[in-house]
């Protein structure tokens, strides 16, 4: 009987694969690869399965298999690294997409990309599946993104978004300044904008431990201002429904929380791979530690994380992933509906509504208008712009020597919610500021110098708008007091040189590892002519430690110089208990977690303490030179004082 069951069976079996073989043919499934993306230590042979009666095609450049492809061999892929086969995508000469550089790539670093798609009899295929393989490359503790896309969207004379192609010479065509123009201002392809100049990509990102996180097809554009013109370009990654998926969900920058959640942000609308800006060629971490030493004050920043890029395969060099400033920005970090968001870069609307421009224009028409040294005019802007994101946001730029922010009408963004919403301190209406590009400072083209130069009189001598503002705030002694102890907040605690200079270390060391083949391969061709290459790295942070350092003793004598400042005392505050408690100084909150932090105030104006209890413990006063039970205290200083937080356990 049971010998009876197993040829019924059989049977069964037969008449299936019967039937299968008499049916129409339809479209194939997808093949399926006998290994994921990923990172892998040795070579391994790829195989493939797929519906016998389909034929398997696959391609190696990027682009999407065809009927003509190659046949994937019955006997599988070797795959190994290939980082000494010839430069393919590296091999274009930088004349094609750069007048900054003639630097010529050694043999890049290379994995394997293939696409793959099953094929009938009658040509129709299916989905392409993509894997990116990396064999015996030492990369470690750093994200991979591999981004999978048709070369001719990178280097066609009338398509290429990497090159000067057709739309430059157009320029040269028809501009008759063209010749005159600086580095910065040359036309191309590259330095086209718009949804005429996207691409769709296919973006691979490969987690710390060698795996795939996520694939997901995209849109991708070059993305900057003068850095469009480097050797090195940005690039903008956008999620869109049409291809696929209007987000990106995954969590691709460490640490980011979502809307004070404290949740990690795994939603994107867009992303920038970054070229580090200015930076380029230097540090790559200028941008980086400006922002992260000042996540805490009153304008948005961006959470960044370095990766390395490979495009088709080959290695196209060590980046920083960057949030991108938008609308959904708003929406994720500060939960205010994208619809509801109006944007306003270096005086154009980047998001939102003609009428909404209108708002912003009315405001700057006004501002140019009237002077601010009375309450009156003065409360008046602080209901139409957030007053403290302005000044944290101008003493920064003043305090980094930012070359090419905001004093110079550049690099400058404003948000605010277009209809108002009591539950949201965020949509009450008021602009705010955004942080960004801030890498040309820091004596980035002086070795670390510029540290002395006088940014505040510089700023007030400026004629953009924003200048003029400054100029006019600091006639108003409420707003003068704030801005000056903002920037003596930012010295003692943000920026302060030992702490700031340590932050600038540990940065480095998530880059150091990476950065040699950085500079071989993109370099420009001065930095490979007249650097060792091993230690070019370590020098230009030294330079971005050099200046922080030095900018921290030149600071008050700036202010005090220039806005005519009495003396300066010392402040030392302490914790009795690192566990119970921080101390607020003025808009800054130090770390105690080293020890007791020792400051610097101007005594023309008070100093405010605010103790704050951990959970669990309560304030029990203040002891040292000034003892007070009161949690918020007042100091105008008149000698160097020493003062102490007091926490127990309840």
């Amino acid at each position: 009987m049971k010998r009876r069951i197993l040829t019924l069976a059989a049977v069964a079996v037969m008449v299936i694969l019967t039937l299968c073989a008499c049916a129409p043919e339809g479209v194939p499934a997808a093949p399926v690869l006998s290994h994921q993306t990923g990172k892998y230590d040795d070579s391994f042979t790829l195989t493939v399965t797929a519906d016998e009666r389909a034929t398997v095609r696959y391609t190696l450049d990027g682009s999407d298999p065809t009927a003509e492809s190659p046949e994937f061999p019955g006997e599988g892929l070797l795959i190994e690294d290939r980082s000494d086969r010839p430069n393919v995508l590296a091999a274009v000469p930088a004349a094609e997409f750069t007048v900054e550089s003639t630097h010529t790539p050694p043999t890049v670093t290379k994995g394997t990309v293939i696409r793959a798609a099953a094929f009938n009899s009658k040509g129709e295929s299916s989905p392409v599946v993509t894997a990116t393989y990396l064999v015996g490359l030492n990369y470690k503790d750093i994200k991979i993104i591999s981004l999978v896309m048709d070369a001719a969207d990178l280097f066609d004379y009338e398509k290429g978004i990497y090159i000067f192609g057709k739309a430059h010479d157009d320029w040269m065509a028809n501009d008759l300044y063209a010749k005159y123009a600086e580095v910065w201002e040359v036309e191309g392809n590259f330095s086209q904008t718009g949804r005429d100049w996207e691409r769709d990509v296919l973006v691979q990102v490969i987690d710390e431990e060698g795996a795939l996180g996520i694939e997901q097809d995209m849109g991708i554009r070059i993305m900057g201002t003068a850095s469009r013109r480097h050797y090195q370009k940005s690039f903008r990654l956008v999620a869109r429904e049409e291809y696929g998926s209007k987000h990106f969900d995954y969590e691709l920058i460490d640490g980011l929380t979502a809307d004070g959640s404290g949740e990690p942000l795994t939603r994107y609308k867009s992303f920038v791979l970054r070229n580090a800006g200015n930076d380029n060629g230097y540090s790559h971490v200028r941008d980086q530690f400006i922002q992260s030493r000042v996540e805490d004050r009153d304008f948005a920043t961006q959470g960044t994380e370095p990766a390395i890029v490979f495009i088709n395969g080959e290695y196209w060099g060590l980046y920083t992933i960057t949030e991108d400033y938008s609308d959904n920005y708003i929406q994720y970090n500060f939960g205010v509906d994208n619809d509801n968001v109006i944007l306003v870069k270096k005086g154009e609307l980047e998001e939102g509504t003609e009428e909404d421009f209108a708002i912003y224009e009315k405001m700057m028409e006004e501002i140019r208008q009237r002077e601010f040294a009375s309450d009156e005019d003065y409360q008046w802007l602080c209901g139409l712009m957030d007053m403290e994101s302005f000044i944290d946001h101008a003493a920064v730029h003043i305090y980094i020597n930012n070359e090419d922010g905001l004093f110079q009408g550049n690099n400058w963004r404003i948000w605010r919610a277009r209809a108002t919403d009591p539950a949201n301190e965020y949509a009450d209406g008021r602009w705010r500021f955004m942080l960004y590009d801030t890498e040309y400072s820091t004596g980035l083209y002086q070795d670390g110098g510029g540290y002395d130069f006088n940014t505040l009189k510089r700023a007030l001598s400026g004629n953009s708008d924003w200048s003029v503002l400054l100029g006019k705030l600091l006639q108003n002694e409420t707003f003068r007091r704030q801005f000056v102890t903002t920037m003596m907040d930012l010295r003692n605690v943000n920026y302060e040189r030992l702490s700031a200079g340590d932050a600038v270390f540990m940065l480095g060391r998530e880059y150091r590892p990476y950065a040699p083949e950085q500079y071989a391969r993109n370099g420009p061709d001065w930095v490979i002519m007249w650097s060792d290459l091993d230690t070019r790295f370590d020098t230009e942070c030294g330079f971005v430690r050099d200046f922080i350092g030095k900018r921290y003793w030149y600071v008050p004598k700036m202010l005090g110089e220039t806005l005519g400042l009495g003396e300066t005392f010392d402040i030392n505050v302490d914790v009795s208990d690192k566990s119970g408690g921080t101390v607020k100084v003025n808009t800054a909150q130090p770390d105690f977690e080293n020890g007791w932090y020792n400051m610097t105030y101007f005594a023309d104006y008070p100093v405010v303490l605010t103790a704050q209890a951990a959970e669990g413990y309560v304030f029990t006063g203040w002891s040292g030179d000034v003892t007070d039970t009161a949690p918020e205290i007042t100091l105008q200083l008149t000698a160097d004082t020493v003062i102490t937080a007091n926490f127990e356990k309840q």
